[in-house]
């Protein structure tokens, strides 16, 4: 699938709530997998769902803290030692840990990008602020940030404020309607994702199991 060719046909098939509402009931299928491999296939897939709808996670920030998460958990040894390394121990366990916080956390991004977008609103004051919210979130994932070792805080602040002073998060002038196409799509979506779960819990560790 062509870049951003998801991403139109997603802006004309499904409403941002629809979307959003997909992405919710997603997240706990993927948060429960325990089943590592899978874990991994999913936040490929996410990914590349994201790329292919225009809005890309970053990949080098999402590389170095990948494997930053994981070497911080291979520093606490535990379980069976796999490999050792200039004398430390690399363990099973403390890499499966890392791995598994890892993926939960670029998992997260991708579905946050994939399935955030401007005009999702919610009803009421509470919701409006809900939904603004979230929407500045996803605009700070996006977001290019330099950090300036001279003045850390000022640079955060800056990119804030930048962040602040964008374009305000308005409803569109027509919503669009989620069609059939569309929940097809979300259906299916979520169907694979709660499916690869049920899978995991009847067969416990069938690829790499936590």
């Amino acid at each position: 699938m062509k870049r951003a060719m998801l991403g139109r046909f997603l802006e004309e098939h499904t409403s941002p709530a629809s979307l959003f509402l997909a992405g919710a009931v997603i997240l706990p299928a993927f948060l429960f997998q325990n089943d590592l491999a899978v874990r991994i296939a999913q936040v490929t897939i996410f990914a590349g769902f994201a790329w292919a709808s225009g809005r890309g996670v970053r990949p080098l920030p999402t590389l170095v803290a990948i494997f930053g998460i994981v070497a911080f958990n291979l520093l606490v040894p535990a379980g069976r030692v796999i490999l050792s390394v200039a004398g430390f121990p690399l363990t099973e366990a403390a890499l499966k840990n890392g791995i598994a916080r890892a993926t939960t956390v670029a998992g997260m991004i991708a579905i946050s990008r994939l399935t955030i977008r401007g005009g999702l609103r919610f009803p009421g004051p509470l919701g409006e602020l809900v939904g603004r919210s979230l929407i500045y979130f996803e605009r700070i994932l996006a977001g290019r940030f330099a950090l300036d070792r001279k003045n850390v805080i000022g640079s955060i602040d800056s990119f804030l404020l930048r962040i602040h002073r964008g374009e305000k998060p308005r409803p569109p002038s027509t919503r669009p309607r989620t069609t059939a196409a569309g929940c097809v799509f979300l259906a299916v979506l979520v169907a694979a994702n709660w499916g690869l779960l049920a899978g995991s819990l009847a067969r416990p560790g069938m690829l790499w199991g936590r």
